[in-house]
């Protein structure tokens, strides 16, 4: 099959075109799952090529036979077969749901410590919006990192090119919530080649 990327949108007629999906599957009698009998992407999923693009095999089915799925929403797989395109084995659910649910969220969720050994206790652990845990450790490890990289950057006389910070070459700027120093020399010689670039690339389609 050709490299088509793979639509996330919906088919608006899907439900016009059963057929198409019933002509590509094997159904399992015991388990009652209907196997993509079609191309698979990396990972198990059907993918399904219809009138020139690429569908989620197991999406475009849902849509057919039971109708449109919420844009929040994403299809998890209650058989736990990945390559199951019965409409009637997906569950409409939001995406940390379907983490949760599944064999990546059951692992994670299992862990008694984070990566870098903390225990997930009581004291140390806060969860985020997402409902993942959040190791405090490793938090406080971290932002205590960044701000000793911003105190070495402040304390910094030349830039990484070795320009040095005089009033004259330096412009003080805001990102992300944090001042920073600019070297304007290297902001000069950046432009430059911006310039330059520009010049051949206009040429080229001159000529």
């Amino acid at each position: 099959m050709a490299d088509y990327k793979l639509n996330p949108h919906s088919h608006p007629r899907a439900s016009e075109h059963k057929d198409e999906i019933l002509k590509q599957i094997e159904i399992i009698t015991e388990s009652g799952c209907w196997i993509w009998m079609g191309n698979n992407i990396r990972g198990g999923y059907g993918r399904f090529l219809f009138q020139g693009i690429l569908y989620a095999a197991h999406r475009f089915s849902y849509e057919a036979f039971r109708g449109p799925i919420p844009k929040s929403l994403s299809l998890d797989h209650l058989c736990r077969v990945r390559c199951c395109v019965n409409p009637w084995h997906l569950d409409p659910v939001t995406h940390e749901e379907n983490i949760r649910r599944g064999e990546s969220g059951k692992y994670l969720s299992d862990r008694t410590h984070c990566p870098k050994g903390h225990p997930y206790d009581a004291e140390n652990t806060s969860i985020k919006r997402t409902g993942a845990r959040r190791c405090m450790a490793c938090e406080r490890a971290y932002c205590e990192r960044k701000r000793r990289e911003e105190g070495a950057q402040v304390r910094a006389t030349h830039c990484q090119k070795g320009h040095r910070f005089t009033p004259d070459n330096t412009r003080m700027f805001t990102h992300v919530g944090r001042t920073q120093r600019l070297c304007i020399a290297c902001a000069k010689a950046r432009e430059a080649r911006y310039r330059i670039a520009r010049r051949h690339i206009l040429s080229d389609i001159a000529s």
